[in-house]
Order: structure tokens, then C-alpha cells, then sequence
């Protein structure tokens, strides 16, 4: 009994509405189509709908009949909704989703994009409202057209983000040549004076103090340029320079932006000053070719790294052979022997060293290398070290001596192997590039550590060498770099060492200089 009551009261109100159409049409002129939604049946029925109106063809044929809401709102929703907006509009305008925003305020309304209809509209919003809370589930469903006012709210949004960023903004209607003021840095210019467009760009063409290079610039302001430009294009943005008076120069951008009409389109422009964006572009190319330099001498250094490697290796490669040829001739003589196989030795070594050396450097770039964190004696590292460099030293009658200046605390936590690597690289350059009956002193020393955990040791080799030229110190540490120099050098020379001695003393938090 009560369901029939609800229904018959359901029944008199709509009747009541239809009788009030007239009503209606006039309350919902804005509207071109309106439709009562039942939740409980789930349909939709036609209260007003205009031929212009999307929904019309969904119910040309049956006008009168109401419809099931989920197959209208699917037919709809494929038929006109723009295919970006489609997922969206579907799970808002979901029957059950509905109910619970009307249930939880009378008035729901919801925007969306569509597809251009055949007045080409295509922006509408849905306006959702309980007819009477007698009857919760009944609600009027109306839709409009909001081309407009997404036109207005899209020109507002273009003029308050260029009055945030432009000393100039102008709105202009370039078919009657008309240009109103919105902004002016000129305080002899106030907001919301008319001119003429084509004046305006006269007067700027004429400026003294435009410089030559701007004369493209200015011929695109011209307003048949800019109505035929637009046509096909958002907006174009056009960069120019003023000389100052100081002799110096600025750079100015001016940005034309179409904003579309009913008749066509307006455009508002805007100029600001751009050193600063130039500056920054001027900058990025700066560091972009030197980059590309950088790579260029990088590449260079390689491909000469590897002509010289190609040199380097085939030398002992050769020695090799040479002394197993030599080897196997004396095969019945041990002291020969003995001899060939000291010499393959030391060819090996001397392989074996620049392979390492190729390798590390390929680790530490590609950060494979992992240092330790272990209890060592710098002392006893550092020893193992200068016994190695003596026996180098003692060949070129190369004098080696090494001291401690206030070191007090040896036993310490670290990477040995790595610390090791680096003594090592440094004094065997240090005997590499010396004079014969030279000298080389290593000094530790113990500098004040940041915290008391932690030690600061100075490490300083001095040497009697060759020297090094300025230019050449510049770039010591850089991958493949060698000084030519004109004596014979009997080691291996990869342009590897010390780069990779920045390169673990970096990893250390440490400094290296020369």
C-alpha cells in the first residue's frame, strides 16, 4: 500500500510538472535539454529538449517514451563525449554514483568535453536536482552548452598569467585593428585605453632604438600576417633586441595568443623583458659545447690511447716471442734459459701492469670498485710500498727515503689495498719520470682531524724528476693524458695512473695536488 501511495503521489507531481512546461521552458531557457531521472526504474523522460540538443537523436523517434537511463547514458557517451573524457564521464554519470551526490546535497553539477556537435559546441555542463524530497528518487537532469563561458574563463586564465609575467598585455581584435590596454610598464600608458592596433606597431616600428636584427620581428606583427598566421596556429612568440642607451643590449619577447569567438578570434598579446632567459640559453650552449668539446678530446684521447696501446703491448708481445724463440735455440744451456725467462718475466709484468691499469679505470667509472672498511697499520702499508719502489729505485741508482712527522695514530680503519694502489702510483711515477742517481722523499704527516674518530694524514712525495709543463699540470688527472717528452721512458705509459689516483682519493673524501 505504501508503494502505491509514493507511486500516485509521483504520478500527481509529474503531472503537475507537465502541466507547467511553459514554466519550464522559460525556467530552463539556459537548458537544451531537460529530463526527469527516476532512480528507482532507472529511466530517463523528456521535459524539454531542444533539436540542437545532443540527446535529440537519441529520442527523435520516440519522444514521448521513457528510456532506460544506462543504455541512454552509454549510447550518449559514446556517441558525442570527446574519447579523453570518456572514462571520466561514465563512472560520474553511474546511476548508483549519482543517487549518493543528490542524497548527499540537492544540487549536483558536473562539466565535460564532447565531441563537436552540429553547431559545432563543445564544451557542456550537467546540472543534477531533487524535485522534492517527498520523492527522493526523482531528480531533474538538465544540460547547456558552456562554450562561452569556458571562452571567457580561458581568456581571463590567459590574461591573469600574463599580467603575472608580462610588462605588457594588450587585448586586441585584429579585424577592426582594435587594441585596448590591459598592462603597461609606460606609466604615461593606463590600463584600459583604446588604439588603433596597426598605430601601435607603426609607432614601435619606428623606435629608434630597435635594433636591426628585429626587422623580421616587426614585420610579423603586422596584423594581416597575424589574422592569417592564427588561422592555423595557437599563438606565435616573437623574440627581438633594444639596444640601450648605455650601449649595451636587452631582449624582449612578445607572445600573440589567439583566443576563439563565435565570429572568429581575438588575440591578447603580451611582452616581457628576456635577459635573464637568454642569459640561461647562452649559458646551456656555453656548457653544451664545451661538452660536446670535452667528448671530442675524450674521443680523441681514446683513439690515441689505443694507437699508443697498440704500440705498448706489441713490444713486450714482441720481447715474449723473441726471447722463447731465443729460449728454445738454447734449450741445452741453463743459463740462457734463466735469462730468456727474467726477461719474459718482466715483459709480462709489464703487460700485466697495463691491463690492470685499462681495468681499474674501467671499474672505478662505471663505480664497481668498493671500498673496504677494515683494521690496517698505515705504517706497515706504507712500508710494503717503499720496499717495492726501492728495488725500482736501486736499477737507476734512484735514492728512496721516507719519514713520519707527528703521526701518532697508525692503527686505523680503512680501504689498505686502495690506500696502497694509491702510494703505489704515485712513487712509481715518481721513479718513472726521475733522473738517473736522483732522489725521492716520501713524508707522512698528521694533520687535526674535523672529529675525534677520525685521522688526517698528509701524504707528500717530492722527487728530482723531469717536470712537467703548466698546461700539462692542468690536465693531469684527466683519462689518456700524457706529456710528450723526448727521452726514452722504459715503463708502461697508459695515461691511466693518476686519473685513477683522483679518482680513489675522491672516493676516500680526500684531496690530491700537485
Amino acid at each position: 500500500m505504501k508503494k502505491e501511495k509514493v507511486q500516485k503521489q509521483s504520478a500527481a507531481i509529474m503531472k503537475d510538472l507537465k502541466k507547467e512546461r511553459l514554466f519550464l521552458d522559460v525556467l530552463c531557457r539556459e537548458y537544451t535539454s531537460v529530463f526527469c531521472l527516476d532512480f528507482s526504474e532507472k529511466t530517463l523522460e523528456i521535459l524539454k529538449l531542444d533539436p540542437n540538443a545532443n540527446a535529440y537523436d537519441l529520442f527523435v523517434n520516440e519522444p514521448q517514451e521513457k528510456k532506460k537511463y544506462p543504455s541512454v547514458i552509454r549510447r550518449y557517451s559514446d556517441m558525442y563525449v570527446a574519447d579523453e573524457c570518456r572514462e571520466d564521464f561514465l563512472k560520474v554519470m553511474d546511476i548508483d554514483n549519482l543517487k549518493a551526490k543528490i542524497c548527499a546535497s540537492d544540487h549536483f553539477t558536473y562539466r565535460y568535453k564532447s565531441k563537436p556537435n552540429k553547431v559545432q559546441q563543445c564544451y557542456f555542463e550537467i546540472d543534477l536536482r531533487c524535485i522534492d524530497e517527498r520523492i527522493p528518487d526523482m531528480a531533474i537532469l538538465a544540460i547547456k552548452n558552456i562554450d562561452d563561458i569556458v571562452r571567457i574563463s580561458n581568456r581571463e586564465a590567459i590574461l591573469n598569467s600574463l599580467c603575472n609575467d608580462y610588462e605588457v598585455v594588450y587585448f586586441c581584435d585584429l579585424e577592426t585593428d582594435y587594441l585596448q590596454v590591459i598592462k603597461d610598464s609606460n606609466p604615461k600608458i593606463t590600463a584600459g585605453e583604446v588604439y588603433k592596433f596597426s598605430e601601435v606597431v607603426e609607432v614601435f616600428r619606428n623606435a629608434k632604438n630597435l635594433a636591426q636584427s628585429a626587422a623580421e620581428y616587426v614585420q610579423k606583427l603586422d596584423k594581416d600576417y597575424l589574422l592569417e598566421y592564427l588561422k592555423n596556429h595557437e599563438e606565435i612568440s616573437l623574440q627581438f633586441c633594444i639596444n640601450k642607451s648605455d650601449g649595451n643590449q636587452t631582449f624582449m619577447e612578445t607572445r600573440v595568443i589567439r583566443v576563439n569567438t563565435d565570429s572568429g578570434f581575438k588575440v591578447i598579446l603580451g611582452s616581457r623583458h628576456i635577459d635573464d632567459i637568454v642569459k640561461e640559453r647562452e649559458e646551456r650552449n656555453r656548457r653544451l659545447n664545451e661538452a660536446v668539446r670535452n667528448a671530442r678530446l675524450a674521443d680523441e684521447a681514446k683513439t690515441e690511447f689505443l694507437q699508443r696501446m697498440s704500440h705498448d703491448i706489441r713490444t713486450p708481445l714482441n720481447g715474449i716471442c723473441g726471447m722463447i724463440d731465443i729460449a728454445e735455440h738454447y734449450s741445452d744451456n741453463p743459463e740462457k734459459q734463466r735469462e730468456c725467462l727474467g726477461k719474459i718475466k718482466e715483459s709480462a709484468n709489464l703487460l700485466l701492469e697495463m691491463v690492470n691499469e685499462v681495468l681499474d679505470m674501467s671499474k672505478l667509472e662505471s663505480g664497481k670498485i668498493i671500498l673496504e672498511q677494515v683494521p690496517f697499520n698505515l705504517y706497515s702499508t706504507a712500508e710494503e710500498v717503499f720496499e717495492v719502489i726501492e728495488k725500482l729505485a736501486e736499477e737507476r741508482s734512484i735514492k728512496v727515503n721516507c719519514g713520519g712527522k707527528g703521526v701518532t695514530h697508525w692503527d686505523v680503519i680503512g680501504s689498505p689495498v686502495h690506500v696502497k694502489r694509491i702510494m703505489m702510483n704515485i712513487m712509481s711515477n715518481a721513479v718513472k719520470y726521475n733522473k738517473d742517481h736522483g732522489s725521492i722523499d716520501l713524508i707522512c704527516k698528521e694533520m687535526p682531524a674535523e672529529t675525534a674518530d677520525t685521522v688526517l694524514i698528509q701524504f707528500i712525495c717530492h722527487d728530482t724528476g723531469i717536470g712537467m709543463s703548466e698546461e700539462f699540470r692542468n690536465h693531469i688527472f684527466e683519462p689518456f693524458s700524457l706529456e710528450q717528452i723526448g727521452e726514452k721512458i722504459g715503463y708502461s705509459r697508459t695515461g691511466l695512473g693518476m686519473s685513477i689516483t683522483k679518482k680513489l682519493v675522491d672516493s676516500m673524501d680526500g684531496t690530491i695536488e700537485v
